[in-house]
């Protein structure tokens, strides 16, 4: 049994670890992949706008001047970190082709030694600065190159402080006959002849003359680029190979590899001194994709972090809330078992628990449905109970309003028939007709009412302009105002569009209105106001009236429901009662209270702003 439960949490374990790990995948990979193509979608040209501004030529420039700042652009281009920014090209590889306008390329992306230097004799006679700079093609005397980047006894390339050089010019560039360097840790008599040791020798063109010059620090470039590159279908050896045989392909988008080629057109300075075009080629490699896994290395490590304490919550929680209560249960019913296998045989007894078990339930069964018909049959009673009281209350309100309008009618009527009072003929027919629009006012109220209530009323909301609404529904009741001389103050503060059934609204609005014209006294004060108390927009009406009392308040909403003071058949007495079940229907309340002078309804309507 424990081995069994035993294997049953490590189900859960290796399953649930299993889902975690998915999907932290699958969220990884797609933000790793929505930065790569971010990354392609950034500003990504290529940089031979940038190398070219660097070696733009100026005003007084020489030609040795700007030979020099076409070295230091080159030694800087593969330097991502120079021109691009490191977050968003990490993994740079690029090349550059100076090219004039014979297609003769004059200057590319080599590994060379630019130093400054001084003339050996100069500096054992007068010790004086240096004298200009020049620069070694490492292309061209490999075996030299090759001498510099050698191992030394430490086990990290040599990288000489110092070198002493013999050979001879040819403009800027130095053509190296023998190679002499430092040890490591020369002292400050470095350029003694004591302290050198050989380095390099080549052989000399006897028709040139020879110069020894001395050089501290020199800048070694080492143009480090030697990782095979597809482009096309096409396998390239790196990127100078790639810009030599293919500069003039397309830009290639891709989330694993983009290439990019540009070039720029400038003037340079030739070697007499003369201005000449030439033509900026550039190509760059980058891959999007491992530039998005660099950066985002902290987000797996801090997500796998996290993902792995939510794993382990997880799984605390379910072995604390479900397999322990389970281990616990199932020991103390083999603990039972147990005990009761010493006084009888383990199937019997099985078996009879197994009886007593079925029984037990089948009686909780019985019990729980009994329970649920008397509660069934208790709800239906009280439900039959309110209705039958609604239904009286409602029979009664009925017959209470028809009964007023229907004596009057059958008063005019019988004296119409009997020719009383001749000359109040059209009276009685004018007090006939209102009473029969009385009766028809309040039946359509009742089917309303009953639709409502009954919930088939649906809402149509739209947004329109609830001051200019109030302003209409007074409008329209000018003449009862002006004739009980009744004083009206607004405050419409709800500037914003009301979102709700403009109909339903309107009926509120008039309802509401109506009442505080009707039951306020001749020279009474009307007081309507309008806010926003977010989320909801508040209506309020103040009238001049006799003040309610506490009874009045909790059934001023009920169907048929008058104070006494106010059964002077002016209404229907449905006209509140629908005001409650529109603003309900709208998901909003509506209340009353008193005030010092009178009464104020209050209405609020939910907004979605």
């Amino acid at each position: 049994m424990k081995s069994r439960r035993g294997k049953s949490f490590k189900a859960i374990t290796w399953m649930l670890t299993l889902a975690m790990v998915l999907l932290w995948a699958a969220c990884m990979g797609c933000m790793t992949y929505m930065r790569a193509d971010q990354i392609i979608s950034e500003e990504s040209s290529l940089f031979a706008q940038r190398v070219a501004e660097r070696i733009r030529t100026g005003t007084t420039d020489s030609a040795e001047d700007f030979e020099y700042k076409v070295l230091d652009a080159l030694r800087l281009s593969n330097d991502g970190d120079y021109f691009f920014e490191k977050s968003s090209l990490f993994s740079l590889r690029s090349a550059i082709m100076v090219m004039d306008d014979s297609g003769e390329t004059r200057w590319q992306s080599q590994d060379f030694l630019r130093f400054q230097y001084e003339i050996q004799k100069d500096k054992m006679t007068s010790g004086r600065a240096y004298e200009g700079w020049a620069w070694i093609d490492l292309e061209e005397f490999e075996e030299l190159d090759d001498r510099i980047k050698a191992v030394g006894p430490t086990g990290e390339p040599l990288w000489p402080r110092h070198l002493k050089i013999t050979g001879y010019f040819e403009g800027t560039r130095m053509i190296p006959v023998k190679v002499d360097c430092t040890r490591p840790r020369a002292n400050d008599k470095w350029w003694l002849d004591g302290y050198w040791q050989e380095l390099y020798v080549g052989e000399a063109d006897p028709s040139k003359e020879l110069v020894t010059v001395l050089t501290s620090y020199p800048e070694y470039h080492d143009f480090q680029d030697e990782r095979e590159i597809w482009y096309r279908g096409v396998r390239y050896d790196n990127t100078l190979t790639l810009l030599q045989e293919g500069r003039n392909g397309a830009n290639q988008w891709d989330v694993t590899q983009c290439v990019l080629f540009d070039h720029v057109r400038m003037t340079g300075i030739s070697a007499d001194g003369e201005p000449e075009g030439l033509t900026v080629s550039v190509v760059a490699v980058y891959y999007p994709l491992l530039i998005a896994m660099d950066e985002m290395t902290r987000d797996y490590v801090i997500t796998f972090t996290l993902m792995v304490m939510l794993l382990l919550v997880v799984l605390c929680i379910i072995y604390m809330k479900l397999i322990r209560p389970l281990n616990r249960l199932n020991a103390g019913f083999y603990n039972s078992v147990q005990l009761c296998a010493q006084w009888a045989e383990t199937e019997q007894l099985g078996q009879r628990m197994r009886e007593l078990d079925e029984n037990l339930n089948e009686r909780n069964d019985l019990l729980r449905k009994k329970d649920n018909e008397l509660s069934q049959m208790e709800q239906q009673m009280e439900y039959a109970r309110k209705n039958e009281e609604n239904r009286r209350q409602m029979v009664s309100g009925i017959a209470h309003e028809l009964k007023t309008p229907l004596a009057i009618i059958s008063c005019y009527a019988e004296g119409l028939q009997a020719h009383i009072a001749e000359e109040k003929r059209e009276q009685y027919l004018e007090n006939i007709l209102s009473e029969t629009k009385r009766m028809d006012t309040l039946v359509m109220e009742m089917l309303e009412l009953s639709r409502l209530e009954a919930g088939k009323v649906t809402l149509a909301r739209d947004e329109f302009d609830l001051s200019a609404m109030i302003q209409d529904v007074f409008g329209k009741l000018s003449m009862e105002i002006e004739r009980k001389s009744l004083h009206v103050e607004m405050d419409l503060g709800f500037n914003n569009p009301l979102y709700a059934d403009e109909g339903r609204m309107e009926q509120i609005v008039r309802n509401l209105v109506s009442n505080a014209v009707r039951y306020t006294p001749e020279g009474g004060s009307i007081r309507v106001t309008t806010q926003w108390t977010p989320p909801t927009m508040e209506l309020r009406i103040y009238n001049d009236a006799e003040r309610f009392s506490k009874e009045a308040l909790e059934k001023v909403w009920e169907v048929f429901y008058r104070t006494d003071s106010a059964r002077n058949g002016k209404g229907t007495g449905l006209g509140l009662a629908i005001v409650k079940n529109l603003v309900q229907l709208h998901g909003g309340k509506c209340n009353v209270q008193n005030l010092d002078q009178g009464v104020e309804f209050c209405i609020q309507i939910p907004q979605r702003y």
